[in-house]
């Protein structure tokens, strides 16, 4: 974990010279696109992306129900550290990944959806669990905010089978302060909170980190 003790994930870039800028010490993952999306990471590009990541920094990759071969397809360009499943991908298929691409897994449940209502079924088979604002035609990256009232418990199940709670959705520089003195949770993931014209901002970036530091959550 980084020096700040709630888990830092900042995702969607596309942009090695932006992914070189992150500072391993304040940032725990980096967050890579490969499902449709405005963020979308093309194949082609991947590799140079991947080599840009500081060490020290996990890389994660997002995919929405994912194919064997969509996943294999970026496996052979360059290293993932951890999957992060965004669709309605079974407990089965989150296990036969971890198991098959010796990585760690990432299920978003967005809340309020049919998913949230079947999350037992993942107890034994993930690392993280990731929630996010639940919009019925995409799978993530709407720029808004849940319920952080129905936080405590997922936290709860969390702590039980001892996976991470991260929470995602409408996440920025003025309201990471609230979330995290209000709400138990392990860390935070954020996209379009560290954009400026759906570009990834640097000062964005360096605030919403010095924001969070300057909560007191230096460990």
């Amino acid at each position: 974990m980084s020096q700040l003790s709630k888990l830092i994930k900042l995702c969607g870039f596309r942009d090695p010279a932006s992914v070189a800028q992150l500072d391993p010490e304040k940032v725990d993952m980096v967050g890579f696109i490969f499902a449709p999306s405005k963020r979308q990471v093309q194949l082609k590009d991947f590799p140079a992306l991947q080599e840009a990541v500081p060490a020290g920094l996990k890389k994660v990759g997002v995919f929405v129900n994912p194919t064997e071969e969509e996943l294999d397809a970026v496996f052979q360009l360059g290293k993932l550290d951890i999957v992060q499943l965004h669709g309605g991908e079974s407990a089965s298929f989150c296990k036969e990944v971890k198991q098959n691409y010796a990585v760690e897994v990432i299920k978003a449940i967005p809340v309020g959806s049919d998913l949230a209502g079947k999350m037992e079924q993942y107890a034994e088979v993930i690392d993280y669990l990731l929630l996010d604002t639940y919009e019925p035609t995409v799978a993530g990256g709407t720029g808004k905010t849940f319920q952080w009232e129905q936080i405590p418990k997922f936290y709860t199940w969390c702590e039980q089978y001892k996976v991470k709670l991260l929470v995602a959705g409408g996440i920025h520089a003025e309201n990471v302060c609230s979330l995290i003195e209000s709400w138990p949770l392990h860390g935070v993931d954020v996209s379009s909170g560290i954009e400026t014209n759906g570009v990834k901002d640097i000062g964005k970036i360096e605030l919403f980190l010095e924001r969070v530091e300057n909560n007191g959550n230096r460990t």
